[in-house]
């Protein structure tokens, strides 16, 4: 079973490391998946996400992220320890244990009404996917951007909010400039590198029946 191994550098402080098992992610989404899993009982995950989407995007705040996607500002970030489902901004669940690949996906929030186009991406699942694989000029208009890399380095503001496996990491503290507001400068450097097969999993055997029963 893949996992992935998670470094926090914040100036001036020891580097911090976890195990990732499953998901990392920050801004909206942690949120997003809390709202989503209080409705799938009810509503199913697909609907779920849809409705959780709706219900989070509203009051999200977009957040500067440096990365493999550039410097963008995104309502939120995620990257699964291999392959997840569906494939847009909420994906709800992992397919595979063995991928070999960081699954990274984005909802950006540079344009104008991109809260609308990310939610439309959400709406329109596997079509939005293989729209925005056909036609370029349809993958802007949704406002989300995927990749599928072995190692994921970004550099978030100090303060940051991280989520991971259903726990949280505060990056250090928001630093501020001389008169009391929160400096745009204060970086803090993340890097989830996977490491394939690093979890062996054990089932017990199929019982084989009794010939003698």
């Amino acid at each position: 079973m893949d996992v992935g191994d998670l470094e926090v550098h914040v100036p001036g402080d020891e580097r911090v490391t976890r195990t990732v098992l499953n998901t990392f992610a920050v801004g909206a989404y942690p949120d997003l998946v809390a709202r989503r899993e209080r409705l799938e009982s009810r509503l199913g995950k697909w609907a779920a996400a849809v409705v959780a989407a709706a219900q989070t995007l509203p009051g999200a705040e977009p957040l500067p992220v440096k990365g493999p996607l550039g410097e963008r500002a995104v309502w939120s970030l995620f990257a699964g320890i291999d392959r997840y489902a569906p494939r847009g901004p909420a994906p709800v669940e992992r397919t595979r244990l063995d991928d070999g690949i960081l699954d990274v996906r984005a909802a950006l929030a540079e344009r104008r009404p991109s809260r609308t186009r990310v939610l439309a991406r959400t709406v329109l699942d596997g079509v939005g996917s293989r729209l925005a694989s056909r036609i370029p000029r349809t993958r802007a208009w949704l406002a989300t951007a995927a990749d599928e890399v072995d190692t994921l380095e970004l550099e978030l503001p100090a303060g940051t909010v991280v989520a991971h496996d259903g726990e949280t990491l505060t990056l250090g503290e928001p630093a501020s400039s001389g008169e009391g507001a929160p400096s745009d400068d204060a970086r803090v450097r993340v890097r989830l590198a996977l490491r394939p097969g690093a979890l062996r999993v054990y089932a017990p055997a199929e019982q084989q029946p009794d010939p003698e029963s």
